[in-house]
């Protein structure tokens, strides 16, 4: 059997991680469409549900890791949907932005279509092997952003 090369195995692993990222893209983008909702839509939905009341647009924009411009529209189109709230807060400008009732449910909607097929894709790991994909997963994020030079390394986390 021949040996891999170190480049060879990181342009592997790279690519796999692409490939891997669009087709769950594409699953994640069928599952939501009879909802009405992008995949951008449903991250900051989530997003808005574990920052709580320090969900502002720009928490929103380092949690996701997406540009500020980007997740202003995103919040617009979701506002006109009816799907959240932007609140001012007895001091200071920043708006906080918060989930209605139809958000809510809607991201409760979401959630477990996500689990029926995301479920499915990832049935053959057990809970360990899931856990420390996801811990060698965080650390290759972690040390992506170090690399950028990026001074905050949003906090990854999702319900």
């Amino acid at each position: 059997m021949e040996k891999t090369s170190r480049v060879d195995q990181d342009y592997r692993l790279v690519n796999l991680l692409v490939i891997a990222s669009q087709v769950l893209g594409r699953i994640r983008k069928s599952e939501l469409a009879p909802h009405d909702i992008t995949p951008e839509a449903s991250r900051v939905m989530m997003s808005i549900q574990n920052l709580g009341d320090k969900a502002t647009s720009a928490e929103i924009s380092r949690y996701i890791f997406r540009e500020p411009n980007s997740v202003s529209e995103i919040l617009s189109r979701m506002q006109s949907k009816g799907l959240i709230i932007r609140k001012k807060p007895s001091k200071g400008k920043t708006q906080i932005i918060g989930l209605t009732e139809k958000g809510k449910q809607t991201l409760e909607d979401i959630s477990k279509a996500k689990e029926a097929s995301l479920g499915y894709v990832i049935a053959f790991m057990s809970d360990e092997e899931e856990l420390k994909m996801i811990s060698e997963l965080e650390e290759l994020v972690n040390r992506s952003f170090q690399k950028l030079g990026m001074s905050r390394i949003p906090r990854i986390s999702w319900p």
